[in-house]
């Protein structure tokens, strides 16, 4: 977990501060529970992201970013999934623009794997778009 000294908790804005307290209130109830076993929290003037592994495997990321006229509140839950679902999965995040860190994060999985998965995915689109082309230069 990421902590927060005084002079970083200052320049939270008013907004953020807010989301904070909401989601801690809701983490502590969690934690009494036994249902939270990690969370993590990052924050900047702007922006505040809390990510939250339960203990049943599924992660929660909760992200709020606050700039002049405009604020973006964004929830995110992932669980653990089969390998062929995982790698669908990556190769739709990164198509969408997301970097491999912000992948792993999103799917509880290391950025090494977020690789390993979008290699594989590219040498399977290859070889299946490598066949077809095979297969029209036979049919000539």
């Amino acid at each position: 977990m990421n902590n927060c000294d005084d002079n970083q908790i200052e320049k939270i804005s008013p907004q953020n501060k807010q989301f904070l307290v909401t989601v801690f209130q809701s983490l502590l109830n969690s934690v009494d529970k036994d249902e939270i076993r990690d969370f993590q929290v990052s924050t900047d003037k702007n922006k505040t992201q809390i990510i939250i592994d339960d203990s049943d495997g599924k992660r929660t990321v909760l992200q709020q970013m606050n700039f002049p006229g405009l604020s973006q509140h964004t929830m995110i839950e992932s669980k653990k999934m089969p390998r062929e679902q995982r790698i669908e999965t990556v190769w739709q995040l990164k198509e969408q623009h997301k970097t491999q860190q912000e992948i792993a994060i999103l799917l509880n999985i290391s950025q090494k794997t977020v690789s390993n998965d979008l290699k594989r995915k590219s040498a399977s689109g290859k070889t299946i778009s490598s066949l077809k082309n095979r297969k029209e230069e036979n049919h000539k």
